[in-house]
This record gives C-alpha cells, sequence and structure tokens, in this order.
C-alpha cells in the first residue's frame, strides 16, 4: 500500500528495465538475490515523470566493474534447531508449519577487461529454502540468480550490457489447500532470463540522450506430483476442502519486450531561470499466455475417506492466449529558481490488448439431461439433478458398494455415481 493505493499500482524498475508483472498487476515477476545490488531505492511519493504508475516504485540497480578488481561471497546457514520452540502443551500434536532449514550463499566478482574502457561483473546466488506444512510435507525450494554485466566507453557512447537469470523450483508447493494431499501438489520451475542493452550518448555539454532495449521470459510450469496420464483420477473432499491423487497441469508464458527513448537537455539561464528538460517514449509488449491440461476425471466426495462420491466431472484443457501493450510518451520541465523548483510535468500513456484464437481439444463424452421431469420437482435439491452420459467408448468410475461401473454395460448402477458437467 503506498498513497492510498494497492499492489496493482506498484512499478519495478531493475537496471532500466519495467520487469513488473502485467498480468498479476504490480507483483515482481521473479525472486532476487539482494547482494548483487548496490542500490535499492523505495519512493512512494513524487514519482518520477518516467514512472507508469502513482504507486510505488521500486528501484534496483545491480553492482558494476571498476578499474580495481573486486568480489565478495556470503554464506548464511539457518535450522530449526537454532530456533526457540514456545508452542503450548496442549497444542504439541496438533502439527504447526515451520522453517526446517536454509541455506543462503553467493558470490560476486568483477573489474576491468580494458582499463578505462571496458568492464565486467558477474555474481551468483542461491538460497535453498526447506519448510514443513500442515500436512507434514516437507517444500523443498531454490531460488538460484546469476547476473553479469558489461560496460564500456566509445567516444561519445557509454554502452551497457546486462544479463540476469533467475529461477523458482519448488517441490510440494500447495495447490489447492495447505493440507491437499502429497499427489496434488506442484513440482514448480519457472526460468527467468532477462537480457538488456543500453546506448547513453553525450551528444553536447548540454544534451543527453538514452536508448535501451530488453527482453525478459517470465513463464513457469506447475506440473502435479500425481499422473496425468489416462486414467488419471482427481479426487477432491468436501468435509475438509482438500484434494488427492493428482490435480491439474499449468504452463505460463509472461514474456515481456521493453524499449525507451529518452533525451535531456539543460538550459543554466532561460527565462530568468534554470531548465532541465526531461522528454521520451517507451513502449512494452507482454506476453498471456496459460496452458492447463487436467487429469481424465474428478471425483467429488463427501467424505473421502469413506468414499461416499457426489458427483464425476471430466474436464477439458483450458487454455488462454493474449497480449497486453502499453505506450507511454512525456515530457518534464524541471525550473530552478534558486530559491525554490517547480516541476512541469505532460505524460501520456495508452494500454490496450487482445486475445488471439486458440483451438482446444474436445472430450470423447456427450451430455443430455434425462429425467427432466423429476429435475423440475426437485429444483430446490441439487443433488437430485441426474445427467446421462453418453460417449464414443466406455468409462470406468468407481461406485461406492459396486465395485467398477461399466456404463455401458450398467446404466442403472452408472446413474447412481451422479456425473454432472465440468467442461
Amino acid at each position: 500500500m503506498s498513497r492510498g493505493v494497492g499492489r496493482p499500482r506498484a512499478t519495478w524498475n531493475l537496471e532500466g528495465h519495467d520487469p513488473t508483472d502485467q498480468v498479476s498487476a504490480g507483483a515482481a515477476s521473479q525472486y532476487y538475490d539482494f547482494d548483487a545490488y548496490e542500490e535499492i531505492q523505495v519512493q512512494t511519493a513524487a514519482t518520477d515523470i518516467t514512472s507508469f504508475t502513482a504507486g510505488a516504485q521500486i528501484n534496483l540497480v545491480t553492482k558494476r566493474g571498476s578499474n580495481r578488481l573486486s568480489g565478495g561471497a556470503r554464506m548464511y546457514y539457518t535450522h530449526e534447531d537454532f530456533q526457540w520452540d514456545n508452542t503450548p502443551s496442549d497444542y504439541e500434536g496438533e502439527g504447526a508449519e515451520r522453517v526446517e532449514r536454509i541455506y543462503d550463499y553467493g558470490v560476486n566478482i568483477g573489474g576491468p577487461i580494458i582499463k578505462d574502457k571496458l568492464w565486467f561483473w558477474g555474481g551468483f546466488g542461491t538460497q535453498d529454502i526447506k519448510r514443513i506444512d500442515l500436512a507434514d510435507i516437507t517444500a523443498h525450494q531454490k531460488l538460484p540468480n546469476v547476473e553479469f554485466k558489461l560496460n564500456a566507453v566509445l567516444g561519445r557512447h557509454r554502452l551497457e550490457g546486462f544479463f540476469n537469470f533467475a529461477n523458482s523450483i519448488k517441490k510440494n508447493r500447495v495447490s489447492h489447500s495447505i493440507i491437499d494431499g502429497p499427489g496434488a501438489r506442484y513440482n514448480q520451475s519457472g526460468p527467468k532470463p532477462i537480457f538488456k542493452i543500453q546506448d547513453e550518448i553525450s551528444v553536447s555539454d548540454n544534451m543527453f540522450l538514452s536508448i535501451k532495449g530488453s527482453r525478459a521470459a517470465f513463464g513457469f510450469d506447475l506440473n502435479p506430483v500425481g499422473d496425468l496420464g489416462p486414467g488419471s483420477i482427481w479426487y477432491s473432499d468436501d468435509a475438509t476442502n482438500v484434494y488427492w491423487n493428482t490435480y491439474r497441469k499449468s504452463l505460463y508464458d509472461r514474456t515481456q519486450y521493453f524499449g525507451q527513448a529518452l533525451g535531456k537537455i539543460f538550459a543554466d539561464e532561460l527565462f530568468g531561470a534554470g531548465h532541465e528538460f526531461k522528454f521520451g517514449v517507451e513502449m512494452k509488449h507482454s506476453y498471456g499466455i496459460r496452458v492447463r491440461e487436467y487429469a481424465e476425471t474428478r471425483l467429488r466426495y463427501r467424505n473421502y475417506e469413506d468414499r461416499v462420491s457426489r458427483y464425476a466431472y471430466i474436464y477439458r484443457n483450458s487454455d488462454q492466449d493474449y497480449r497486453i501493450n502499453r505506450f507511454g510518451a512525456f515530457f518534464q520541465d524541471s525550473i530552478d529558481t534558486g530559491r525554490f523548483t517547480v516541476l512541469a510535468s505532460l505524460r501520456y500513456d495508452r494500454q490496450w490488448g487482445y486475445f488471439n484464437e486458440l483451438t482446444v481439444p474436445g472430450t470423447n463424452v456427450a451430455w443430455s439431461p434425462v429425467q427432466l421431469r423429476k429435475q423440475r420437482r426437485n429444483q430446490d435439491r441439487h443433488s437430485k439433478t441426474v445427467r446421462k452420459i453418453q460417449q464414443a467408448s466406455p468409462m470406468e468410475i468407481p461406485v461406492v458398494g459396486r465395485g467398477t461401473v461399466n456404463r455401458e454395460q450398467d446404466p442403472v448402477a452408472a446413474h447412481k455415481s451422479r456425473p454432472c458437467g465440468g467442461l
């Protein structure tokens, strides 16, 4: 929360690149290695004209090489044995979330390649975290980061190339509930490379230009621990709202392209005051691609332990593909009279997006309502709504008390498993 607005109005800035997630507005698109940064600024008021939003501005600047070779390293270790336990004796057997251990280590080095002309800097860091949740399942997360930067001076040009690779690898990530069964949890992977090039040009003593462009791939995958192959079944429990056995697979692509051209002109004496003119344009193009694959069948139980089934669901893939575009132009005059400073600013922004057409494979199931009269008589009882499945090939769903039912051979028994829509 900043100046009365929430996270969707926040903007992140990494080495002049805007990596703010435009799908999950205002969110950081990756985990950061904070030992890699020379400077971190958090601004909550009087935001610069180059900022797209009015919320909190987080600016991250990594270290860079110089004419002196230098570096550093770190190693931190935390373990649950180092922590005090103040859990009341009455609750000791109830279970609790806790951190088992944390490793945090990294190294960085920078220096000259050609003195006064070309410099390098690189760093690597990882956070390795193990925690135990309420279901007594270990969630293991690794957050590696690699950074590399080149800086060069060529006449009036100051060139910079920057590369950052981050990942979020997590085993047994919670998918639906903090007490989901092991098979219904996720194994997560999310490699996120960022490339940026920039040219800063000193046109004259009072004029400066900057041109930069970047590409960032912020995708990630969520794969269920349980199998999603033929015959896979996803169980859910109404009594505890817990998922079991398996769940769904999700793939996300949130690639971004960003470009900006910025200029500054300095006029020391103009109309009796000093002026700093800032102007520029920028463009950002973001992907919003999601692919979801479900288990073949979902069985919803009143109580999973008793295997009393209420409904059977059949899903098909749920995909989406859309783009988000953003264009901005700005102009600012910073007027310094000696006694006070006046900022006169004007900014124009336009956002637009569109969905691409997709083809999603269907299921081999066709639905047709039956017993409509009975349905109308029992509209106040949702559990009495019955549908009959007609399908090209047999599908087997377990029904309590009858073993396995083949719908083609025993439609009456299959009717009792209460299949319903979920397409």
